[in-house]
């Protein structure tokens, strides 16, 4: 009997301890009340009353109000809404928010009016990307408007700890050039965004006409010729556009076509190289790639609407039931009634990605982002009176699985979850029938997404996997050359914006006027880098490479 009694116990042992350990790797719950243990020596700070719970779930007791301001995506449901995600987190904390949840088209006028009036809310957060610029953090961080958060952050935030931690460029993203945090970001480790500017080329019209995929400038100029004289579409017109894209877009532009010449230019302009801010428009590759362009131009085989339409004209005219478009720029994995995919997926797509070209010295490289680490998610105002329990609260947002539904949707609507904590993605075969990412959760919220996690815990949706196929047509070629998003002075940010509104339309109007054929840039070049420089481009380079310069000074604390 008494080996029975035993046995028992220490089955019952047993299983506790598994369940301890089963319950560690599951998101916080409505019911959960564990602790966190610490290592913080600092004496704890005093909390906002009795109500409050420092560890465990839910935050508070007895229900409080917080009022937050939040731009608004346009597929985006009111946040009041039972079955947006923010109720769910209310459930797990027994935080109520009271939003005011203001569309992206009228989200800076109204920011700005609460930031200079002093009619605050508890906390900014983004919902649709950047709450607020790196000049609201600088000039309203100081002044006590925004709270400096570095010390809360040891008390109260282990999940925020835990990706400083992980991800270092996150801390430095979030940290001012007085060396305080202001704000939290948005991360997102998924490595496919770094490639955010791609060329596609017509397969369907390759294989009619007998072509393989171009491989260096001059075989992609003859391609496009024959795209151009010999009615690869067979209706018998003259309608196909070898080449299209939009100029000075970032996703939908021509900037791969720099590569080639060795440029790296960018919708900022600005690349990294050996620890040297470039800004590309004053350099040699820069101007044989626009050469290039303008060669092109003038034999009409790009579209001469690449300066005037916009996305939604770019998009029907190449996604006819007729097929216009030889190559065309974009971030897509769909286009219209066409499938896009990559030359191992053979005859299965209308489109494939085109793989960078090299130039006429053999160069092939290609231009890569800045990873998925965006500033200004999240600020907390002098108004709050409740801040512990909102850093709790923000907290909660950097669980890896609250952040994961955050940014896709909750469970039950966009995702699905298995018995082990797998997420796999709702699909239909009725495109129109598919869940809408951003409806019943933000989207671009503060959260945390880690590379681990994506490869661990996520089964990959259709678009995801084609995107991430497409990415792999580029990943060889890309080198971390971009500028990544480093913080300004006020001062730095002031004459920034003063030399760029002046800099920025030049260069983009000169290289359209240069493509175009109005103009003889190699006879206009000396003037043209001159006058950017009277402009004041050595400042503008000076200023980028003192932050870039902090920046790295940061990454190695």
């Amino acid at each position: 009997m008494l080996k029975r009694i035993l046995a028992l116990i220490a089955a019952l042992m047993l299983l506790s301890t598994f369940l301890l350990g089963c319950a560690g790797s599951q998101k916080p719950s409505s019911t959960e009340s564990t602790t966190e243990s610490t290592t913080n020596n600092t004496a704890p700070k005093k909390e906002s009353s009795s109500n409050f719970n420092k560890t465990g779930y839910p935050i508070v007791n007895e229900k409080i109000t917080l009022h937050f301001a939040s731009n608004k995506g346009g597929e985006e449901i009111s946040y009041d809404d039972p079955k947006y995600i923010w109720q769910e987190i209310e459930k797990v904390t027994n935080i109520h928010i009271e939003w005011n949840n203001i569309p992206q088209a009228s989200w800076n006028e109204k920011k700005n009016l609460m930031l200079a009036t002093g009619d605050l809310p508890d906390a900014f957060l983004g919902g649709n990307g950047g709450a607020l610029t790196s000049a609201d953090l600088i000039t309203y961080g100081p002044q006590g408007v925004l709270l400096d958060l570095t010390d809360l952050i040891q008390e109260y935030c282990p999940n925020i700890r835990k990706m400083f931690e992980q991800n270092v460029k996150t801390r430095i993203v979030s940290t001012s050039p007085d060396g305080k945090i202001y704000s939290l970001p948005f991360v997102q480790e998924l490595g496919s965004n770094l490639v955010y500017n791609r060329h596609y080329i017509n397969r369907v019209w390759l294989e009619k006409l007998g072509l393989d995929i171009p491989e260096t400038t001059d075989e992609f100029v003859e391609v496009l010729r024959k795209f151009k004289t010999e009615d690869p579409n067979g209706n018998g017109l003259a309608d196909e556009i070898p080449l299209s894209f939009i100029h000075n877009n970032h996703n939908y532009g021509c900037y791969g076509f720099f590569t080639p010449f060795g440029s790296l230019d960018c919708a900022s302009h600005v690349s990294v190289r050996d620890g040297k801010v470039i800004f590309e428009p004053i350099t040699e590759g820069y101007k044989q790639a626009v050469k290039w362009l303008a060669s092109m131009y003038k034999e009409g085989l790009i579209d001469p609407e690449v300066f005037t339409h916009d996305i939604n004209q770019y998009r029907a005219k190449g996604q006819t039931d007729t097929m216009v478009y030889g190559v065309f720029s974009g971030w897509v994995t769909t286009w219209g009634p066409y499938t896009v995919g990559t030359i191992e997926d053979g005859q299965n797509c209308d489109y494939v990605t085109l793989p960078p070209l090299k130039g006429p010295d053999g160069t092939q490289m290609w231009q890569s982002r800045s990873p998925a680490i965006w500033g200004g998610l999240f600020a907390v105002t002098s108004a709050n009176k409740y801040v512990p329990e909102t850093m709790r609260w923000i907290d909660l947002c950097y669980d890896p699985e609250w952040s994961f539904e955050l940014q896709y949707g909750p469970v039950g609507y966009m995702l699905e979850k298995d018995e082990i904590g797998i997420y796999s993605f709702i699909e239909t075969e009725d495109p129109a029938q598919m869940p809408v990412r951003g409806k019943y959760a933000p989207g671009l919220p503060p959260s945390y997404i880690s590379a681990e996690f994506f490869e661990t815990r996520v089964k990959f949706s259709t678009a995801m996997q084609k995107d991430y196929d497409q990415y792999y047509t580029y990943a060889p070629y890309i080198a971390e050359n971009y500028m990544p998003d480093v913080t300004y002075t006020q001062e730095e940010t002031e004459e920034n914006a003063t030399l760029t509104a002046d800099i920025i339309p030049y260069i983009v109007s000169t290289q359209a006027k240069w493509i175009a054929g109005e103009g003889d840039i190699d006879a206009e070049w000396d003037a043209y880098v001159e006058a950017v420089k009277k402009m004041g481009l050595d400042k503008l380079i000076e200023n980028y490479q003192a932050a870039y310069d902090r920046y790295m000074e940061l990454a190695k604390k």
